[in-house]
């Protein structure tokens, strides 16, 4: 199987608003009929902000 097809999530997002909000769509591992499960976040620029941070500040503690 190539990289794609081993895949767990598959991530979109598009920015919909005036104050540049952010709808970030999770699908989850694709099964025989495609992706089993799909959500759909609406963030804030600040809230997608704190969401970069955790994901940044993580990987940077996992690597000490």
């Amino acid at each position: 199987m190539s990289e794609q097809e081993n895949r767990r999530y598959n991530f979109n997002a598009f920015t919909f608003g005036n104050d540049g909000d952010l709808n970030l769509v999770i699908e989850t591992a694709t099964g025989d009929f495609g992706y089993l499960t799909q959500y759909g976040l609406e963030l804030t620029p600040a809230e997608r902000q704190e969401l970069i941070t955790v994901l940044l500040t993580t990987k940077s503690k996992e690597q000490n």
